[in-house]
């Protein structure tokens, strides 16, 4: 309810749905469009944020930040089952069928615990075939279903970019 590192600090809270699931509905949507709105001002940084495994959600939030700001598919991928040794279990971008990833993009879905790194990714890869680079597709995401502002995402990505 307050933010760990003090009174004087911006803090948001807002628990939203993993993978897919989070760039559907509504709820989901508007809160990231004010996660962006908040990233866009300067005076909220340094920016720490996570969820309660520090995998999913924030992983799905990793997802749009970087991808926005150009990180490779590969690169994202690679960072995301990083989360696997955080003792939460693995957090694959599918099933292993032996000889490589499933088509199906999840890898979970039971009690409650769903993982579904390659479905999240083809979602947006399928929402903008007209882009031709994963940040402009989240780009078009962003302002096209989360509603985000293009000013603030310009803005955010110069204060992410910044040297």
């Amino acid at each position: 309810t307050s933010c760990f590192f003090g009174a004087d600090k911006n803090y948001l809270k807002y628990s939203f749905e993993q993978y897919d699931n989070a760039l559907k509905s509504q709820t989901n949507l508007t809160y990231i469009k004010e996660i962006f709105a908040f990233l866009a001002d300067e005076n909220n940084y340094p920016v720490y944020f996570h969820c309660n495994a520090g995998a999913d959600r924030t992983g799905t939030l990793a997802y749009l930040i970087n991808g926005l700001l150009g990180v490779s598919y590969e690169d994202l991928t690679k960072d995301f089952e990083l989360t696997s040794f955080g003792g939460q279990g693995q957090r694959l971008r599918s099933d292993d069928t032996g000889s490589g990833y499933g088509a199906t993009g999840v890898y979970r879905n039971d009690s409650g615990n769903y993982i579904a790194w390659g479905k999240m990714h083809q979602y947006i890869l399928d929402s903008y075939p007209d882009e031709t680079t994963l940040s402009a597709k989240i780009e078009k995401f962003l302002i096209e279903k989360a509603g985000c502002k293009k000013e603030n995402i310009q803005k955010m990505k110069s204060i992410m970019l910044a040297e």
